[in-house]
């Protein structure tokens, strides 16, 4: 039986044992194998891991308003994956516990592994992709939450399917993802798709300064109206300073997001709030 909150969660955000593995002529393939607490990579470079925006993409953020099965991409988990590198292509499949709450390292109750596999294809010299990304998953409703030795209410066999891209240029960038996916959200069986995005524009004034804007979207049931999540992030960054062992980076960011009083995976909202939000960071690293 899991209980963790986010007061005792651990904060180890990846940590995990990896075997790299050069092959042929020119060594030009590699085999790379982690196990441990992994986070797929091709989500990490498209918005999970390092980043403009101090926020994450709602989609891959926020687990579906309303739904019983809080996964959401951003999740890490137990498990291991083993991945096929070379200049142009980046393949991977892995095997993992799952996930079965809102906090940054979760575990699952059940007793079924979930299984991803991703593909990225590298453009240009600038480092362009284009690539996508599976996730089936197991989430089993028992009547007491987290608790397996209670009994079923029913089995959601859920999926998540993205589609990444980036283009890039010296002095810009524009980033977007599109995901889709199914729940079973009642004993009845009703399945209920989703679907989410989000795209970024970046854009470097000099070496020193840079700005960004980017747009989200979430629809946890894309059959209803009124359940959806928006938002809109403008942001400048920049770098305070930086020297051969330490740097410091500073970010300015506004964003404003839209919700839907009571929307979500099985009901239509009414009232619509606007949030607005500022935030000021700096980093320092040593």
């Amino acid at each position: 039986n899991v209980v963790q909150g986010d007061a005792s969660r651990k904060k180890l955000a990846e940590a995990f044992l990896q075997y790299n593995l050069p092959f042929g002529d020119g060594k030009e393939n590699s085999l790379k194998i982690r196990a441990g607490e992994i986070l797929p990579e091709i989500l990490h470079v498209f918005g999970v891991g390092s980043r403009s925006a101090e926020q994450r993409a709602v989609v891959l953020n926020e687990a579906l308003a309303g739904n019983l099965n809080t996964y959401r991409p951003f999740s890490r988990q137990q498990g291991l994956d083993v991945a096929w590198i070379n200049k142009n292509v980046d393949v991977s499949v892995g095997i993992v516990n799952g996930a079965d709450a809102s906090t940054t390292n979760s575990i699952d109750a059940d007793r079924q592994k979930d299984i991803f596999a991703s593909a990225l294809v590298s453009l240009d010299k600038n480092a362009s992709a284009v690539g996508v990304y599976r996730y089936d998953g197991n989430f089993t409703n028992y009547a007491t939450k987290q608790d397996y030795t209670s009994a079923i209410n029913f089995k959601n066999n859920f999926n998540r399917t993205g589609l990444v891209g980036r283009f890039i240029r010296d002095d810009w960038r524009v980033v977007g993802t599109y995901f889709m996916g199914e729940e079973t959200i009642n004993a009845t069986g009703t399945v209920a798709k989703n679907s989410g995005y989000y795209a970024l524009l970046d854009y470097n004034f000099s070496d020193k300064l840079g700005s960004y804007v980017r747009y989200d979207r979430l629809d946890p049931n894309t059959s209803l109206g009124n359940n959806d999540v928006s938002m809109v992030l403008v942001g400048l960054n920049g770098l305070f300073f930086q020297s051969e062992k330490s740097g410091a980076r500073w970010q300015v960011e506004y964003s404003m997001k839209d919700t839907y009083l009571g929307g979500g995976i099985a009901a239509a909202g009414t009232t619509k709030f606007t949030d607005g939000r500022i935030f000021a960071q700096l980093t320092w690293g040593f």
